[in-house]
């Protein structure tokens, strides 16, 4: 995605999204441009150029735009097959006032759900009305003496050069501007994995709006997400009856 593409979503945002997130004292339109453009122009250059370059298993010295080798998931859900367009616009279209505003995609190894949940973070990036999508690789908790969910996905942000403060963060979290896109608890040692599942669900009981898409191979432990849109990946030559 070219720089020009990624200044144009900015500008839809800086439409969307009020000026309290960026720090802004009012919601003028030229202000929010201005301001979502400096607060988040790098993070999301540098989180599009990791979404959207991808290696493969026949040549992993040769990255590869996402969207060349993606093919469309079919998931289950309630015992029916729904797209990933589906899912892309369940999430998009998701009220604040719903209470049950995790998805949990679950999926064996090499079912695609990395590229699944990258291809969304892409998708609603370019889908006008969506919230904030903010893309994080959970296995990076792993390196870390802090085991907490928020502040991990605060330094992501930081990381990648997004110039806002902890206090507009989590105004945006309270005002439900985020959709936290969180690839790989299974990646998650295991002694921390129970923690950080336990923090996934208080976040969407704490910060009302906040929607969670959250990626895993199969795990006993997950049975007890009672408040959660399970989704299962499903292989290419499968049906639901």
């Amino acid at each position: 995605m070219e720089q020009s593409a990624v200044i144009n979503i900015l500008a839809d945002f800086a439409e969307k999204h009020s000026g309290k997130i960026l720090g802004v004292a009012d919601d003028k339109a030229v202000r929010l441009k201005d301001a979502i453009t400096v607060h988040f122009a790098d993070y999301f250059m540098s989180s599009i150029a990791k979404c959207s370059q991808v290696t493969t298993l026949f040549d992993r010295s040769k990255p590869v735009d996402l969207f060349t080798l993606y093919v469309n998931i079919n998931l289950e859900y309630a015992r029916s097959k729904v797209s990933d367009k589906r899912l892309l616009e369940e999430i998009r279209t998701l009220s604040a006032s719903n209470a049950v505003r995790i998805f949990l995609i679950i999926g064996s190894a090499g079912t695609g759900k990395t590229f699944l949940l990258r291809w969304l973070f892409l998708s609603l990036l370019k889908t006008a009305g969506s919230r904030i999508p903010i893309y994080v690789e959970l296995r990076g908790l792993n390196d870390r003496s802090d085991t907490g969910l928020v502040p991990l996905i605060f330094q992501t942000l930081v990381a990648r050069r997004a110039c806002l403060t902890l206090d507009s963060f989590m105004s945006g979290m309270n005002d439900g501007e985020y959709i936290f896109i969180l690839d790989g608890l299974d990646e998650v040692d295991p002694d921390r994995r129970y923690s950080l599942s336990r923090q996934i669900v208080q976040l969407q009981d704490t910060y009302p709006g906040l929607i969670l898409v959250v990626s895993s191979r199969p795990d006993e432990g997950l049975e007890s997400w009672v408040m959660t849109r399970l989704y299962s990946v499903l292989p290419l030559d499968k049906k639901i009856v």
